[in-house]
C-alpha cells in the first residue's frame, strides 16, 4: 500500500493428526501491517472460521522486534 504500511489476506488451517475426536479447522483472515521503524512492526487482524470445527472469529495484533 505504501513505504510502510501493507495489508495481506490468508487461508490457514490446524489438522490434528493424533486425535480421533479433533476435526481439522479452517480458517480466513487479513490484517494490515505498520512499519514503526526499520526495525518495529505491529500488525492488526480480523479472520473468521471456515467450517463447524473452527472457532467464529478472532482478532489479534502482534509486535515483530528485528535485533540486528
Amino acid at each position: 500500500m505504501t513505504d510502510r504500511v501493507g495489508a495481506y489476506t490468508e487461508w490457514f488451517g490446524f489438522f490434528p493428526h493424533s486425535s480421533e475426536a479433533a476435526k481439522p479447522e479452517h480458517y480466513f483472515n487479513g490484517g494490515l501491517t505498520f512499519l514503526l521503524t526499520d526495525d518495529i512492526q505491529w500488525d492488526v487482524r480480523a479472520g473468521v472460521g471456515l467450517n463447524d470445527a473452527a472457532d467464529d472469529s478472532f482478532v489479534g495484533t502482534g509486535l515483530s522486534i528485528r535485533f540486528r
